[in-house]
């Protein structure tokens, strides 16, 4: 079959997906089909990289970089003129160029990459993969950000009609597939494909560990990390305000690691705890992270009131891979509490209080030696879950399934 992907930041850019969408399609490759990428040069997150070939085949992927814009993070305007260009060029492409039999984009940016697919579906007849690695508007509105009322519920409708108009839906979790569900999709046309543990491949980790740095003043301390977005979804507020409730115990250590829209606050609400017993480190590369969690006592993986129904914390499979206990700061029925309770992951307890969450990290520290004693079946069990090949085996069955 002829395969077209269409994502803005194809590897090497930073973002995961970018890692996630390659192995992808070099598995399509390998099972010999003819696969192309529709991408841009690298930019994610302002992270200038070198410039990158036009036109190149990786992996048996045929890579397209179109010109567009850059964007520029701290600019909507850019931003959106940016991802606006990128659309109407991949559309015009797709519409003109050799016709794929099959086209699976991400969902991002949200309702506008939904609405390309169907616009080149209608000229063309191309069916296509919509990936939903979170679920929008809904997720919005989980984290606060949209409130309800028309703007959302023509915001829902029009992804609504983007998920009926693929040829499938794949998702994260039982906890998504229920919300599609109830936005009336079909459920036999919703898939249930989780990510992968990412590979560091022939990566090292280089320069001193941000853990090094929580950690020097006091070498026994037990360190609570949170590794990724800092962002409105994961509950940090709560957690920044456990931290507050262990402030007089300096053996325990909080690093939050990484960049997001809501660093400045979490900074704002830390206050003098800052380089006491919270600790920032800016975003670092895969293998720095992946060391940071090998060298925690334990990861914190949290989402707000809702966002399970919305959302997979991608970060959770890397941390367990690294046989890191986690702290699932996240409803009691959500799927991921269920999981880390089921097989002994770690410690699940409800992001409502923070109190709660104080007397978990304590709770581990007091079993410390009891959770170092299960990395190994720990990071097993990830690999059973979340395993690379078992998951890509996934994705050319899928491939399959369209065929027919």
């Amino acid at each position: 079959m002829r395969l077209l992907a269409i994502y803005k930041h194809y590897w090497p850019d930073a973002t995961p997906y970018a890692r996630i969408l390659r192995s992808i399609l070099e598995r399509w490759a390998a099972d010999g089909h003819d696969v192309r990428v529709l991408t841009a040069q690298p930019g994610y997150n302002d992270i200038r990289q070198a410039p990158q070939p036009w036109r190149e085949t990786l992996g048996g992927v045929q890579v397209t970089r179109l010109r567009i814009p850059r964007e520029v993070k701290r600019s909507v305007w850019r931003r959106l003129a940016s991802f606006t260009v990128f659309l109407g060029r991949a559309a015009w492409s797709a519409c003109t160029g050799a016709r794929p039999d099959l086209i699976i984009v991400n969902v991002h940016p949200p309702f506008l990459m939904g609405l390309t697919c169907r616009l080149i579906k209608a000229v063309r007849g191309v069916p296509y993969i919509y990936h939903c690695q979170d679920l929008h508007p809904e997720s919005g509105r989980a984290a606060g950000q949209l409130a309800g009322g028309l703007r959302y519920r023509v915001l829902r409708w029009l992804d609504t009609g983007n998920c009926r108009a693929a040829r499938l839906v794949v998702t994260l979790s039982p906890d998504m597939v229920q919300t599609l569900v109830e936005r009336g999709i079909d459920r036999e046309k919703i898939v249930v494909i989780n990510n992968f543990i990412l590979d560091t491949g022939t990566e090292a980790a280089t320069g001193p560990s941000p853990v090094a740095a929580a950690v020097r003043s006091h070498p026994g301390a037990f360190l609570v990390l949170f590794a990724g977005n800092l962002g409105r979804y994961q509950a940090l507020d709560q957690v920044m305000k456990a931290a507050r409730l262990l402030a007089d115990d300096p053996g325990v250590r909080f690093l939050f690691m990484g960049e997001g829209a809501a660093k400045a606050d979490l900074e704002r609400q830390a206050g003098d705890l800052v380089g006491r017993t919270v600790f920032f480190s800016p975003f670092q590369p895969l293998p720095v992270a992946v060391r940071a969690m090998q060298e925690a006592d334990l990861a914190l993986v949290s989402l707000g009131k809702g966002v399970h129904k919305v959302a997979y914390p991608s970060k959770t499979m890397m941390v367990l891979a690294a046989g890191c206990p986690v702290l699932a700061v996240i409803e009691p029925e959500s799927s991921l509490a269920q999981a880390v309770a089921e097989h002994r992951l770690g410690i699940a307890c409800s992001q409502d209080d923070p109190v709660a969450i104080a007397a978990a990290v304590l709770r581990a520290r007091d079993q410390r030696l009891e959770w170092r004693r299960r990395r190994p079946e720990i990071a097993a069990w990830a690999q059973a879950a979340f395993g690379r090949e078992q998951t890509l085996d996934r994705w050319s069955e899928l491939v399959e399934r369209c065929r027919c």
